[in-house]
């Protein structure tokens, strides 16, 4: 069975990238995929998180459940990089992952 998105994803995102910081806190950036499709949808939504923190998301994208995406990876499409700040797993009736949906600023 195919995802219910699938059809939907007419756009691409050029690289995913995942992020992690040295004992100096120098960042260093790997990627992971590039041209990726999606469902691109910019939006401005404004959200306050358990801790009471605001943020401000940008763009809501929508992946297939292959791709493996967390909090604070980098996102590059066009010229401008994005930082996930949510991801969300959405299951189908049968229970099995369906797509991913991921909150990006």
């Amino acid at each position: 069975m195919s995802s219910l998105v699938a059809g939907l994803l007419n756009q691409t995102i050029d690289t995913i990238y995942s992020t992690s910081s040295s004992g100096y806190g120098d960042k260093t950036e790997t990627i992971l995929y590039t041209n990726i499709p999606c469902r691109w949808q910019e939006i401005s939504v404004l959200n306050v998180d358990a801790a009471g923190e605001k943020i401000d998301y940008e763009v809501k994208i929508w992946l297939l459940p292959d791709i493996t995406i967390n909090k604070n990876f980098r996102v590059l499409k066009g010229s401008k990089k994005y930082i996930v700040e949510d991801v969300s797993y959405k299951y189908d009736l049968d229970g099995n992952a369906d797509h991913i949906e991921c909150y990006l600023k």
